[in-house]
């Protein structure tokens, strides 16, 4: 398992999604992670990007700060996402969010649909176990 968000992770699990080794072991208010311990996914945040509805993105107005700091914390999405669906929806990313048009909110979420879209068309090339070994 693989964990892009926070400061990342990297951890080993067997069958049965115990945690047999981790990069970084932590106890954390919701979950743990710890050899020997279930591995469970963290809880989430906001708004699931493939479920940013306009409606559901109208507060966006009602935000302070600029909008990709607001639309990261509202998707709970890195800043490359972030970046990447303000310029596919063509909405400078230092603009303040309360700045943003009906427009705007309209474009943002045509752009995230549109990148959930293309991460479900891509094939990711498979590794092998010596691919994997021998970039290490």
């Amino acid at each position: 398992m693989v964990e892009i968000f926070g400061g990342g992770n990297v951890l080993l699990l067997d069958e049965k999604d115990t945690i047999i080794q981790a990069l970084t072991y932590r106890r954390m208010r919701d979950r743990n992670i710890i050899r020997g311990e279930t591995y469970k996914l963290p809880p989430s945040r906001g708004i699931s990007p493939d479920h940013a509805t306009y409606e559901k993105l109208l507060f966006l107005r009602t935000q302070k700060g600029g909008i990709a700091k607001t639309l990261g914390r509202a998707l709970s999405i890195g800043n490359p996402y972030v970046e990447e669906i303000l310029l596919k929806a063509g909405v400078e990313k230092s603009l303040p969010a309360h700045d943003l048009s009906i427009e705007d909110i309209q474009s943002i979420c045509t752009a995230s649909m549109t990148l959930i879209e293309e991460s479900k068309k891509s094939n990711p090339k498979s590794l092998s176990r010596n691919q994997v070994i021998g970039s290490m």
